[in-house]
This record gives structure tokens, C-alpha cells and sequence, in this order.
């Protein structure tokens, strides 16, 4: 710490972070190298260099990149975006998915290993006018509720591409008078 530093401490005023006097710096003073804010400021290049990096991440500073005039590449320009100095935060890295773990081979012949779990949720489905009222008569001809012909409907759908489909538990009786209409 040099001297001002410990006559501020020393009178309990706060003292601004390395991040809000570079981004100070560069409001005041316009767009800057990070040796210009290094030795402006006096702190080591590094150090300025992963603050300039880290404001960057975070939205506050804007990068300009500079080339000669044979295109050379030359140090990038750094300005300060808005009004007033706020540390906003760090963007989200976004989380790779894990891979799912490889399950053993279920043993020939034992039904409950052989299927596969399934969460039973209610469904909401948009088809055509002209299908919803199909559905509708069979529904009201059989005395029974739109959703149990539309399982049925599922269920033979599933039995004609050949699916491995467990029943979808409408009475016997219902499904032997809707198989043939449906």
C-alpha cells in the first residue's frame, strides 16, 4: 500500500478497486492500450491486462482492435461503457449435458427389466377440427370420454407400426367395440 492509500484507510474512506479505477481511467480519459492504463495507474501490465480482460467478459468495457498500415496486428484499444461505474456480473458458462451411464442387458424373459420407465403426464394435442369431431362421436357413441379414444387411437397406431406398447388400460369391452372403427 503507499501513502495515500493508508491516510484514506486511516480516515475510514473507502478505497475504489483495481476494476473501478481502470474503468474510471478509461472514462476519463478515453480509449487506451492496456500499457497506457498500466503505467497510467501504476500497476503491473498483467494486472491490467486481466482486469481490462475480465471488465470485457462483463460487459463494461468495449474492445477496438488496431492494425498498421501493412495490417499488422497492434495492441487493441479498450473504452468504458456507461454512465457510472457497477461491477456486473460474470456471464454463465453453459454446462455440458452429462452423458447417461450404460445400463446392464436385462436378462432374456423378465418383463419388468425388459420396459422402459415412462412418466404418465396429461397431453394436450392440436389436430384438426374435422379429427376432433371423429373422435368426438366415437366418444359419445360408446359412452365413454374423448381421451380414452384417443388412447385407443395411440395404442393400434403404435400395434400397426409395429411399437412395443403396453396397454393403455381402457376396458376390455370398450376396446373390442372400438377396434374395429378405429
Amino acid at each position: 500500500m503507499n501513502a495515500m492509500t493508508q491516510a484514506l484507510n486511516a480516515a475510514f474512506v473507502k478505497t475504489p478497486s483495481q476494476y473501478q479505477r481502470i474503468w474510471q481511467w478509461l472514462k476519463d480519459n478515453g480509449m487506451n492500450t492496456v500499457d497506457t492504463v498500466s503505467k497510467a495507474l501504476n500497476i503491473p501490465k498483467q494486472s491490467a491486462q486481466a482486469a481490462c480482460h475480465d471488465l470485457l467478459k462483463r460487459g463494461m468495457l468495449q474492445k477496438h482492435k488496431r492494425v498498421d498500415a501493412r495490417l499488422s496486428p497492434l495492441a487493441s484499444n479498450y473504452e468504458a461503457l456507461g454512465r457510472t461505474y457497477a461491477l456486473l456480473p460474470r456471464p454463465m458458462a453453459k454446462k455440458a449435458p452429462k452423458a447417461e451411464k450404460a445400463r446392464p442387458a436385462a436378462p432374456a424373459g423378465d418383463p419388468v427389466r425388459e420396459q422402459a420407465a415412462i412418466t404418465y403426464a396429461t397431453i394436450t394435442l392440436r389436430v384438426p377440427r374435422g379429427v376432433a369431431k371423429v373422435y368426438e362421436e366415437h366418444a359419445k357413441e360408446f359412452g365413454v370420454g374423448v381421451d380414452d379414444v384417443l388412447r385407443l387411437a395411440l395404442e393400434a397406431y403404435g400395434k400397426k407400426m409395429g411399437l412395443p406398447m403396453m396397454v393403455l388400460d381402457p376396458t376390455q369391452a370398450l376396446r373390442k367395440k372400438l377396434e374395429g372403427g378405429v
